[in-house]
């Protein structure tokens, strides 16, 4: 084990969930493939020939809205707490990230913002700059991942 990991008070991933697996995927690519061969077959049959194309054409778009949805998966935070530092790394949905860092950890405020239509935002905030993080997981792991923080920060200023 490194100093640098010796050093992390704790480290925190956040990622989107997503509940369609990849064998379920090709299951519903399947399925769509066999309603639109069905009925562009019978489209076909009527004498509308020219419809069977528009019938591919809306697979491929299908299978490009499912493949834009997994790629978003890969936007992840994470969160790491050291004693020299609040690190917080956002990965882009196209490649590259952006990075930011709180020094010293221990002046990080955190705070839950709450809208009015009952959905929340959690803010780190420090010496005139702030982000908000957690907004691609649920509710619940965003007030999960906000305590968390608070109580690493706790621990960071009870043992300076």
């Amino acid at each position: 084990m490194n100093y640098k990991n010796q050093n992390e008070i704790f480290k925190i991933l956040l990622s989107p969930h997503r509940s369609l697996s990849t064998r379920g995927f090709y299951f519903v690519m399947f399925l769509c493939l066999i309603i639109s061969v069905g009925v562009g077959l019978f489209f076909y049959s009527l004498g509308a020939w020219p419809v069977i194309s528009f019938f591919g054409l809306d697979i491929l778009l299908i299978y490009i809205a499912f493949k834009i949805n997994y790629k978003s998966a890969k936007k992840t935070e994470k969160i790491t707490l050291t004693h020299q530092e609040l690190i917080v790394e956002r990965q882009k949905l196209f490649g590259g990230s952006n990075s930011w860092k709180f020094k010293p950890p221990h002046w990080v405020k955190v705070t839950i913002k709450s809208h009015s239509n009952s959905s929340s935002r959690v803010v780190l905030s420090s010496h005139g700059e702030a982000i908000f993080i957690g907004d691609s997981v649920t509710e619940i792991e965003r007030i999960e991942t906000a305590n968390k923080i608070k109580d690493g920060l706790e621990r960071l200023k009870l043992s300076s």
